[in-house]
């Protein structure tokens, strides 16, 4: 869910973007030159199809991460894990299934990641480790 806009014209910083700012830089992968390379195939890709979307979703979209993260994956034939689903041609928003597809890299599902991974998530009781001797009968 994006934030809404606060008067100035800028959408406002996300949690996300956020933390980004924040983090140690060194957990960021460098972009090398096939990546760079790949960057600029992607962001081609979906400039010659700039005619069929919202000047305001081409603007989100070369704006964020998702060119660099499909252009990491492209380089190093990686797979993009995202919770973003494939729209119809006709759609008028650029989703990264969409570009992954047309480029030929792998997109996933995170939910395919975890079930693939086995993950578990398991619920801890909410009480301390020692119930409240009222709660034992």
């Amino acid at each position: 869910m994006r934030d809404k806009k606060d008067g100035s014209g800028q959408e406002p910083m996300d949690w996300l973007a956020q933390w980004a700012i924040d983090i140690d830089q060194s957990f960021f992968l460098k972009p090398d030159a096939t990546v760079i390379d790949a960057h600029r195939i992607v962001v081609d890709w979906v400039y010659k199809r700039r005619g069929r979307y919202k000047r305001s979703s081409l603007n989100r979209f070369y704006n964020g991460a998702d060119p660099r993260l499909i252009a990491q994956a492209l380089a190093h034939q990686d797979i993009v894990v995202t919770q973003e689903v494939k729209v119809p041609r006709d759609a008028k928003k650029v989703k990264v299934p969409n570009v992954c597809e047309g480029l030929g890299v792998r997109c996933v599902n995170s939910f395919k990641v975890l079930d693939k991974e086995g993950a578990q998530f398991i619920l801890a009781p909410t009480y301390p480790v020692d119930p409240p001797t009222d709660r034992i009968n």
